[in-house]
């Protein structure tokens, strides 16, 4: 149980997929009971390390990890992969 996270994504194509794998990141959270806390945990965490292993910049990073946990919003995201020169 996993999300499809491609480590050869940009920053711009992480953005372009970020509310479906939030939706089935939100969805597989949901399906854990409450006694599998060490299995959610460990789900957790390969999540966050695929995403920590993308090849963007560390902030941005940080921001994907907050949107996925709503800490941050969409739009602000959204608008940094706008602001993008590059695909990089």
């Amino acid at each position: 149980m996993n999300l499809e996270i491609n480590p050869s994504w940009t920053f711009k194509e992480t953005v372009a997929h970020l509310k479906t794998l939030r939706e089935q990141y939100e969805g597989i959270l949901s399906s854990f009971y409450y006694l599998e806390l060490p299995r959610l945990v460990e789900f957790k965490r390969n999540v966050r390390n695929s995403f920590y292993a993308l090849n963007i910049e560390e902030y941005e990073k940080d921001k994907i990890w907050n949107y996925m946990n709503h800490f941050e919003y969409y739009y602000v995201l959204k608008g940094m992969a706008d602001r993008r020169k590059n695909w990089k």
